[in-house]
């Protein structure tokens, strides 16, 4: 099993069926390829969004070489995963608003929510 770390910069192709999808990737470091993800749940050709991609290499015969892709995750930054992090603007004006006197939060405990949050 291979992992590499790079952007699906376009969904090239989608089946009808919307079991086969063919992006052009650009692994990390500038290298562009092909790469094939099979099945329902395939990821988004987001330019912005790395992704941790693990797969194999296939030459196809017709299209060369392609990476086939058996699973794909966003990697972890902090100790946090992508979905429990909030944008850091967003939580600073969430400060700013929220007196923690009004709602009966201890400071500790509204620093703890806020630092889980970052």
């Amino acid at each position: 099993m291979t992992i590499l770390f790079g952007k699906l910069i376009r969904e090239t192709y989608t089946s009808p069926n919307g079991e086969f999808h063919l992006y052009l990737l650009r692994i990390h470091g500038g290298e562009m390829a092909s790469a094939v993800f099979i099945g329902t749940h395939a990821p988004k050709a987001l330019k912005s969004v790395e992704y941790q991609l693990h797969g194999e290499w296939q030459h196809n015969p017709r299209y060369g070489r392609q990476f086939l892709i058996d699973h794909f995750s966003r990697p972890v930054k902090e100790n946090h995963t992508v979905d429990q992090r909030l944008d850091t603007q967003t939580v600073i004006q969430a400060k700013k608003r929220i007196d923690p006197n009004v709602y009966g939060i201890k400071q500790e405990e509204l620093s703890t929510t806020l630092e889980w949050w970052l």
